[in-house]
């Protein structure tokens, strides 16, 4: 394996040459050529990713930050600012239940799902935070309806897959 000054004729976009994370060099391998800022990205957050290796922002096409439905510290997308509140919540419940060393199979599985995929839903975060409600007062020593809470997750479980 042999490295080599990779900056002349660099091929990532601006945004990663001018960050901390270029570093000049690459590496021949037997599976081809690694980039040194590739290593060093990969601890880096997802947002930060996005921002670095985004083509539009490096052909200076700002008007795609509106629209564009990736974290980064550059979007301007309104519906992004929603989708991060709603994903911070859903973590929060997803730590709480956690807390309590119990899960609620389908409803935190298609809440994750949800997540993943950008596509939280009100539903899904109402799904949520019934399952966590419904620990916090089983865990507390409360009683609570179960087949009220059984229907009612039935339901959920049936908006959420559509």
């Amino acid at each position: 394996m042999s490295c080599f000054d990779c900056l002349k004729k660099c091929k990532m976009t601006s945004q990663i040459k001018s960050s901390k994370h270029c570093n000049e060099q690459a590496e021949i391998t037997e599976s081809g050529i690694v980039f040194g800022c590739n290593k060093s990205m990969e601890n880096a957050s997802q947002s930060e990713k996005n921002f670095l290796t985004c083509m539009f922002y490096d052909l200076e096409m700002y008007n795609k930050c509106v629209t564009c439905p990736l974290e980064c510290p550059k979007n301007e997308n309104p519906k992004m600012a929603e989708f991060v509140k709603k994903r911070k919540k859903v973590d929060k419940i997803l730590g709480s239940i956690n807390n309590f060393g119990l899960t609620t199979g389908k409803t935190i599985n298609i809440a994750k799902i949800h997540k993943e995929n950008n596509s939280i839903s009100e539903d899904a975060l109402n799904a949520l935070s019934l399952s966590n409600n419904l620990l916090a007062k089983g865990m507390s020593g409360k009683g609570y309806d179960v087949v009220h809470y059984k229907y009612l997750m039935k339901s959920f479980i049936k908006k959420l897959k559509k």
